[in-house]
């Protein structure tokens, strides 16, 4: 019995030897199910790796979506400074204003199959309305003046009165100088006539002639600084 015993033990030793010989052996390039072949250095060094690439792909994200919403924001509103008195009193030179994009634009959906006779349109210019264009020229500025007749109507002055279809205008707010005296001039369809609110000082559609409603910019809806002025415009002359 002690014989047998003892066989076992010697048996049982010999396996754990050669258990043990087993898990001593190199690896090379396979390792055992049980171990990681990546050394804590390496583990450390990838780790680092992922928390750059995680933020870099977040803060593009992040620059992609700020460009989306300004490109939208752009496309719906924009802000302009005054410059130079063409608008006083309404307007100061300095003052920050929002300017409506959306306000006279239209939405033609002609191009699509599905909506073959959809069309939109926001607006048009309407008298006492103050709006934004572009001068043109060699100069390329905007320029901010107030609608006083539209397509289809006759106006004229005299000795400084605006007269719209034969009628006084009323302006109690405008700045009026000097005895102009022209007209009397009938507005094209598609067109509009503007004047600064500071008729004595303001380069307007009587220089220039009737501005085209396709090339307007949009409509001043908002003046936002400084903020002791800050107000939505009013579109009329009273």
């Amino acid at each position: 019995m002690n014989n047998g015993h003892d066989s076992f033990t010697l048996a049982e030793r010999k396996n754990k030897r050669i258990l043990s010989e087993i898990y001593s052996l190199p690896h090379y390039g396979v390792p055992h199910p049980g171990l990681s072949s990546q050394t804590p250095e390496l583990m450390s060094q990838q780790s680092r790796y992922k928390v750059i690439l995680r933020a870099t792909i977040e803060a593009t994200e992040l620059v992609i979506l700020a460009l989306i919403m300004f490109i939208c924001i752009r496309s719906v509103v924009q802000n302009y400074v005054v410059m130079g008195d063409s608008m006083q009193p309404s307007f100061e030179s300095g003052q920050f204003l929002v300017v409506n994009r959306l306000a006279y634009k239209s939405i033609n959906a002609s191009w699509l199959p599905e909506f073959a006779e959809f069309e939109h349109s926001f607006g048009t210019p309407q008298i006492g309305e103050v709006v934004v264009f572009p001068r043109g020229g060699e100069t390329g500025y905007d320029l901010i003046k107030r609608v006083v007749a539209t397509g289809g109507q006759s106006i004229m002055m005299i000795d400084g009165v605006v007269y719209l279809n034969g009628e006084i205008l009323p302006e109690p707010r405008i700045v009026r100088s000097g005895s102009d005296s022209w007209g009397p001039l009938m507005i094209p369809e598609g067109f509009i006539f503007v004047l600064g609110d500071n008729r004595s000082n303001s380069m307007d559609s009587r220089v220039f002639g009737p501005v085209s409603e396709a090339v307007l910019i949009g409509r001043v809806d908002l003046r936002y600084w400084p903020v002791n002025s800050m107000s939505r415009i009013s579109h009329d002359f009273d």
